[in-house]
């Protein structure tokens, strides 16, 4: 009976040096830190050690309690080798509601993908998805990550959203002669450390931490997740070393690798003089030099080299006619170089949604290159991946950040163009005819410009049936019977739709209808409660909309909204209706104006506020009769 004890109770119980005892029982868990969680994070244990400038390990034993199917993606593994991290070991033990051991896994058992999106890649996804029969489920992780460069460091994510912690600690030991850098983010926690004289180590704990609530809208969880940001002083990758101490030492190492890759043959330097010889300015032989290489080169993502951070020589992409973001950016630093225009590749990191590096925190947050060329008054900015973006506008994927100049003198941490929302329109231009049936036809003159048109584009070439769904889905149009998308020119569209039952709703002789064929506002923005986190709006923007309402003969207006005109710290809106009784039509009109996509989050109930009353005005109706 003793020995069924002992048995039992090592089924339940998991012991590690540094830990207390947990149960692996999902009954344990405190009943505070249920609240609002997903998943529990009952004991983790993290440790990085460098032991020299280009060698770490990196390990973590993790025990998770995935409460419900609303947080399986906890229950995916996922980790990325490449020539300097390797996997080298993985023991994932599964367990049910009472604790009790029902599958594991071994490195052997994981699956291996080369990402999808590269034409080349070193690269490879380990992972394994790991199925609960039922919830919760409680797994053990527990691997061994070795590095062979030190670009970055990883860091110490202290818990997701809706995510609790019982026990969660991170050690970092660095040698003092190459060191290490921190900084909390959402965040107070301070670390322990200790200094040997060869050797420092940081440990950072936390203990019964309730869960935090997800905030739709904000950034991604690497900018918003309570963490502890790591970066090393000094690294060493494939052989290649470097500093990162400053954002100057760090261009200075970008610098070396670009070192003599910008030269190009005679014959092609001798092609791009005589294609810019008759241009009168300079920003127009840019402009010419820009097209060029949207007209002639395509993107694809290559992560060869030196983790992806060296570009090929501007002599191979000329040949090849196509390379990743470092390649084409710096394939037209080599053009310009060529009539005697001097630019610098910019490291960026990307998305609307992304929050600019901090310039007081030098490290490896870059995932992009862009083109910056100075001039006297301003700079000219250039995304070079795309074959359709409009020259000098980089829209929301690269705005409101800081970009890296690598110059002559090193890192150059800059501003990136802010938000202009005149350069990001759509107008539209609705002609409606109405039936006495309530059915109808419709003619739309679509305006597009910037980030706007850029999300269009792959729909031009798509079929019918998608271009419909996107007007249905994306713009919120009334499902069309009949449909015809017609491309004019690079900004103008027309649509024209025949549609069944054009009004909201009819009784008796009147007809209700919305003041527009689709949704002017179609983004609907959480709830303010006591908001944390910053909220994200695709782009800044200006929209505006003219719609006319034919009427049917026999019918007359009855009843139109007033003018409203609301404004707020970041967006202004206005409305309008009026109706001409000689033609019998009623013209309604719409302005709205965002100014920035980033709404701070004491800012944000405000803004909702607005954008709630804005819904309401459009939610509102006109009103027909039949005479």
């Amino acid at each position: 009976m003793k020995k069924i004890i002992v048995l039992l109770f090592g089924l339940l119980v998991f012991v590690t040096a540094g830990f207390s005892q947990i149960t692996y029982s999902a009954e344990s868990i405190p009943e505070s830190l249920m609240l609002g969680a997903n998943v529990v994070k009952r004991s983790e244990e993290i440790s990085f050690e460098v032991t020299d400038v280009d060698r770490a390990i990196y390990k973590v034993h993790k025990v998770i309690t995935v409460l419900n199917k609303v947080a399986e993606g906890s229950l995916f593994f996922l980790e990325f080798t490449n020539k300097y991290i390797s996997l080298e070991h993985c023991d994932i033990k599964v367990f049910d509601r009472s604790g009790t051991l029902i599958v594991k896994y071994k490195k052997k058992d994981l699956s291996q993908q080369a990402p999808g999106s590269g034409l080349i890649s070193e690269g490879i996804y380990n992972y394994i998805s790991i199925g609960a029969p039922s919830y919760p489920v409680t797994v053990d992780f527990m691997y061994e990550l070795k590095y062979s460069g030190t670009l970055s460091y990883p860091d110490y994510t202290i818990q997701e959203d809706n995510e609790a912690v019982e026990l969660s600690s991170f050690i970092i030991k660095v040698p003092k002669s190459i060191g290490v850098r921190y900084k909390e983010q959402r965040t107070k926690i301070l670390p322990d450390s200790t200094d040997d004289g060869k050797t420092i180590t940081y440990k950072w704990s936390v203990k019964d931490l309730a869960a935090i609530k997800d905030e739709k809208g904000s950034a991604g969880g690497q900018w918003t997740d309570p963490a502890i940001r790591l970066a090393p002083n000094k690294f060493k990758i494939y052989n290649s070393n470097g500093d990162m101490s400053s954002w100057k030492n760090f261009g200075l190492w970008e610098k070396e690798l670009i070192k003599n890759l910008d030269v190009l043959p005679e014959e092609r330097r001798a092609f791009f003089q005589n294609m810019v010889k008759d241009v009168p300015s300079e920003k127009e032989k840019i402009a010419v030099l820009y097209n060029y290489l949207q007209q002639n080169f395509r993107y694809v993502s290559i992560q060869l080299g030196i983790g992806g951070w060296q570009p090929f020589a501007a002599k191979f992409t000329d040949e090849k006619k196509y390379g990743d973001c470092k390649a084409l950016s710096f394939y037209l630093h080599a053009v310009l170089k060529t009539i005697g225009i001097r630019s610098h590749v910019a490291l960026i990191n990307c998305h609307y949604n992304q929050q600019p590096v901090d310039p007081y925190f030098p490290c490896n947050d870059f995932t992009h290159m862009i083109l910056c060329v100075p001039q006297k008054n301003d700079s000219i900015w250039l995304e070079c991946t795309s074959k359709t973006a409009d020259f000098n506008y980089l829209g929301s994927f690269t705005e409101n950040r800081y970009a890296l100049l690598v110059t002559e003198e090193g890192g150059v941490l800059v501003s990136t163009p802010v938000s202009d929302p005149s350069r990001n329109k759509i107008s539209l231009v609705t002609k409606i005819y109405l039936n006495e049936d309530g059915s109808g036809k419709t003619s739309s003159m679509l305006f597009v410009t910037g980030d706007i048109r850029e999300k269009l584009e792959d729909f031009f070439t798509a079929k019918s049936d998608e271009q419909k769904d996107l007007i249905v889905n994306s713009f919120g149009f009334k499902q069309p019977d009949d449909f015809k998308m017609t491309r004019l020119d690079k900004e103008n569209i027309r649509i024209d739709l025949e549609i069944e039952k054009i009004p909201q709703f009819s009784t008796g002789s009147k007809m209700f209808l919305n003041p527009r064929i689709y949704s002017f506002w179609p983004i609907y923005m959480p709830l303010s409660d006591n908001r944390k986190q910053d909220y994200f709006f695709p782009y800044a923007e200006s929209k505006n909309d003219t719609t006319i309402y034919q009427l049917p003969d026999g019918f007359t207006m009855d009843a139109i909204p007033q003018f409203v005109d609301r404004k707020c710290g970041y967006a202004t809106y206005s409305a309008n209706y009026t109706y001409n009784k000689d033609k019998n039509q009623l013209t309604s009109t719409a302005m709205l104006e965002v100014f920035k996509n980033r709404i701070p989050s004491d800012s944000y109930a405000e803004v909702k506020s607005f954008f709630d009353q804005v819904a309401g005005d459009e939610a509102r109706k006109i009103v027909i009769k039949r005479n």
